[in-house]
């Protein structure tokens, strides 16, 4: 083993063995950061790009389904809205009770006309959410 090569192998396991012990002397820390920061779960009311509101209570029992995303999303958001509507094409009558929901991460930015132009492009039974 020549000179250079066991000097990049002594600085990652140095660097890998600082990065280790962060994590393992620091998950408490990091643990209560992650849990306390996200809040997940829990009943909602949201505006309807449409109009009205959507409440969780009026889907208690009912299939749907939710997907986070923004208006201004280059490549994930689209590309999965389109295999969403494709799911629901590919489903048909299949899929006449189920709702599936755009909620939008960037409400002071995704208008309400924003994002029904936006969802002009999918398949209409997908409802967006402010």
């Amino acid at each position: 083993m020549n000179r250079a090569t066991y000097v990049l192998l002594v600085a990652a396991a140095a660097l890998l063995a600082g990065l280790v012990s962060v994590l393992v002397f620091n998950r408490e820390g990091l643990e209560k950061t992650v849990t306390s920061a996200v809040d997940i779960g829990g009943p909602f009311r949201l505006a309807a790009a449409k109009g009205g509101m959507v409440d969780s209570a009026d889907l208690l029992g009912k299939p749907y389904g939710v997907f986070f995303g923004y208006t201004h999303c280059p490549e994930v958001c689209p590309t999965t809205m389109f295999e969403m509507s494709k799911a629901l094409t590919t489903l048909g009558d299949e899929a006449k009770d189920f709702r599936l929901f755009f909620i939008t991460v960037d409400p002071e930015r995704d208008t309400a006309q924003m994002l029904k132009d936006y969802l002009s492009n999918f398949d209409p039974r997908i409802e967006a959410l402010v």
